[in-house]
C-alpha cells in the first residue's frame, strides 16, 4: 500500500531479509516496516472490528509499545508503528485500553498527506524514506533532533523542508511528546 499509494521507494531501501519488529536496523527499515505494521493494524480493526491480530498487528500492541525501551526507537519498526498509531488513534478506537486519552487524532488521510507532500532540502529528497524525515515533516521543523537523547544516532541533518501542498500537521508539542515517548520512553 505504501509503495503504490504514497511513494515508491528505491530498491534496497527497506530491512534486511530477516528482521524482527523489535530489532534496531536503520531509519529506512523502521519507517517502511513501521508504517506497514501500523497500516495493517488499522485495516484489521476496520475489517473485523477487533483489537486482535497476529504478528504484532493489534491496536493494543501499538498502544502499549513495550519496545520503546529496547534501544534507539528511531531505528525500530515497532516504535515507529506506535508513533503512527498515536497520531491516528482516537479515544473511541478499539485498542483494548480502558480510559485511553489521546491528544492527537488525525485521519489516516492526514497522516498519509504528511508522507506524500513533505520534501527535505539540503540534502534534497524527492520522497520520505526514513523515520527521522517523517518526524521532521510531521513536526514542521528540521530542529526536532535537538530534542532526542544525545546517545540516539540516526538523525539526518537537513537545512529545511517544504510541502508540495497544504498539509495539516499535528500540534507540535503533542507530537514531540509522542515521538519522545514512543522512541525513547521519555
Amino acid at each position: 500500500f505504501h509503495y503504490v499509494a504514497i511513494d515508491p521507494w528505491p530498491a534496497g531501501t527497506a530491512c534486511p531479509p530477516v528482521h524482527q519488529v523489535f530489532g534496531e536496523y536503520n531509519t529506512g527499515c523502521a519507517y517502511l516496516e513501521g508504517f506497514a505494521h501500523f497500516f495493517a493494524s488499522r485495516v484489521i480493526v476496520s475489517v473485523d472490528g477487533t483489537a486482535a491480530g497476529g504478528d504484532h498487528l493489534s491496536q493494543f500492541f501499538l498502544e502499549t509499545n513495550t519496545y520503546r525501551t529496547y534501544g534507539n526507537g528511531l531505528l525500530i519498526e515497532a516504535t515507529v508503528a506506535a508513533l503512527f498509531n498515536d497520531m491516528a488513534d482516537a479515544p473511541s478506537d478499539n485498542d483494548g485500553i480502558s480510559g485511553d486519552d489521546e491528544v492527537m487524532s488525525m485521519s489516516l488521510f492526514a497522516v498519509s498527506q504528511i508522507m506524500r507532500q513533505c520534501r527535505m532540502s539540503n540534502p534534497s529528497t524527492a520522497l520520505l524514506l526514513h523515520s527521522d524525515q517523517f518526524v521532521y515533516c510531521a513536526a514542521g521543523s528540521v530542529g526536532e533532533r535537538a530534542f532526542a537523547p544525545a546517545w540516539a544516532g540516526g538523525w539526518g541533518v537537513y537545512s529545511g523542508l517544504s510541502y508540495d501542498a497544504s498539509t495539516p500537521l499535528p500540534p507540535q508539542s503533542a507530537f514531540r511528546s509522542s515521538w519522545l515517548h514512543n522512541f525513547y520512553n521519555l
